[in-house]
């Protein structure tokens, strides 16, 4: 069984079901091998037992995964169409879903991460989100990143306003550039160079993400 990629949509829940299937079947067969050794010896004295008692460890890893993620929940899929609407005009938008940052603490929820402009927007409304350990934790990551701000929203609508506020600035700065400026080859420098800040951002993000 393949996990899912980091920052998909639908991580959450495709990883937990994965990560429960995986555990049943990993206890099933540490109790089929202990199982097998009392059939045959009518005792757990035997080899079989060792060799059952050395499967627990992975099977209780692959159980530990699934606990790290049990109480999180993907983005409903009409939540994601919404945020990537409002993306989808800025080709240099970066999206990350189901994101849970390690931090040396503890793991954090970041939920939905949105990258514009070099501005980090996260939301998510599980009730075990701690906004401020998570901006924090965000900021001190990309510290050798250019990033221009990071907010984390528990409520939906919110997030929505961040992103059309952002994207009403850089709408009214391309205004402002067509009419000023009409150096087309200096803008298409600039928006290379914000495309791989962007980037950047996401891949550093994503070591950090369990």
């Amino acid at each position: 069984m393949k996990l899912p990629e980091k920052g998909s949509f639908g991580y959450f829940d495709k990883k937990k079901k994965i990560t429960l299937t995986a555990t049943i079947i990993s206890f099933l067969i540490v109790a089929a091998i202990y199982a097998t050794g009392v059939f045959i010896y009518h005792t757990n004295k035997s080899i079989f037992t060792v060799m059952a008692a050395l499967s627990v460890l992975p099977a209780a890893k692959v159980f530990v995964s699934f606990l790290v993620i049990a109480g999180c929940h993907s983005l409903p899929e009409e939540q994601m169409n919404e945020l990537s609407s409002l993306a989808e005009k800025n080709k240099d938008n970066q999206i990350l879903y189901d994101i849970l940052l390690a931090s040396e603490e503890k793991a954090l929820i970041a939920g939905t991460i949105v990258i514009m402009e070099e501005h980090v927007l996260m939301y998510s409304n599980s009730k075990k989100v701690d906004a401020q350990a998570v901006e924090s934790y965000i900021k001190k990551i990309l510290k050798d990143c250019p990033y221009s701000s990071v907010k984390m929203y528990t409520d939906f609508e919110q997030m929505k306003k961040g992103m059309q506020q952002i994207k009403g600035k850089r709408d009214g700065k391309n205004r402002y550039n067509d009419n000023e400026n009409n150096d087309n080859r200096n803008n298409d420098k600039i928006g290379q160079q914000a495309k791989i800040r962007s980037k950047r951002i996401k891949e550093t993000i994503l070591i950090y993400t369990i």
